[in-house]
Formats: structure tokens, C-alpha cells, sequence
């Protein structure tokens, strides 16, 4: 990492290099997929896409859904999809990433970030964990 990384929300003109990024997490969709999500999403007030970038270079992303549950006082936010270029890992990016998202959440009184992170992601879990993230509970999942 040679010079400041930024964060910023993102945008369709960020969909190549998203795309990319999607790829490096297994999650092998088309660009068309991928704009017709971008397009679906990044109008949702309960959505944000944030980017990584270093001299305007995409290097990741982060996605942030927003929801109320019936039992909590305050929304959260859940970071659905997180992915630091594999060329840029280990070099801070990540923890400087989570770092904003957490600001970005207490700036908006969000009160608390939950993630999922596949169980054969066992790096994702140590960074995770390195960063102040406790496992509190299974997720269950079905196709239907």
C-alpha cells in the first residue's frame, strides 16, 4: 500500500472492479446481474455500498443492509458482503475498512454490526475476531 486509501460510497461506475472482488469470494455472477442489483440497491434508504479505493483504484467493498428488529431498541446494520483485494490483504486495509464502517454506523445511531462469514472462511474469522467480533450464534439456511 503505497499511498491513503478512502472510503466512499459506491457507485455503478465502481461495477468492474466489484465484479472482480465478487469473484475473489466465490460468488460468481454477470456484470448484468451485478447492475441490475446495483441499480435495485443503491436507491434502498436502508443500503449502503461503500469502496475502498487507493488512486481511484477499487481495491474493496463493503455492503450494509440497515433493520429494526421487533426485540431491539435501535436499527443495526449487517454487513452482508465484505472483500479487500487479495493483493492488498495484510496490509491494514481491511481493519482501516471495518473502522469506518463502525464510525459511519455510530454517526447514523446504529447501535450494533453483525456479519455472517462462510464456516471454510477460517482467515475471515481471525481477522473478524482480531477486530473485536464475538461468535454469538448459527445461522440456518435453506434453498427454496
Amino acid at each position: 500500500m503505497n499511498h491513503e486509501v478512502i472510503f466512499i460510497e459506491a457507485s455503478e461506475a465502481d461495477a468492474d472492479a466489484l465484479l472482480i472482488l465478487i469473484h475473489q469470494l466465490e460468488h460468481f455472477i454477470t456484470k448484468e446481474t451485478l447492475l441490475n442489483n446495483l441499480k435495485n440497491s443503491l436507491s434502498n434508504k436502508y443500503y449502503r455500498l461503500f469502496v475502498a479505493k487507493e488512486n481511484n483504484k477499487v481495491i474493496g467493498f463493503a455492503e450494509l443492509h440497515f433493520m429494526h428488529f421487533i426485540h431491539e431498541k435501535h436499527e443495526r446494520a449487517r454487513l452482508t458482503s465484505f472483500c479487500v483485494d487479495e493483493q492488498y490483504r495484510n496490509q491494514q486495509v481491511g481493519t482501516k475498512f471495518l473502522f469506518f464502517l463502525e464510525a459511519f454506523c455510530k454517526n447514523n445511531q446504529l447501535q450494533r454490526i453483525e456479519l455472517t462469514s462462510h464456516v471454510r472462511r477460517l482467515d475471515a474469522h481471525r481477522f473478524y475476531e482480531k477486530n473485536g467480533y464475538t461468535f454469538t450464534s448459527k445461522r440456518f439456511y435453506k434453498e427454496l
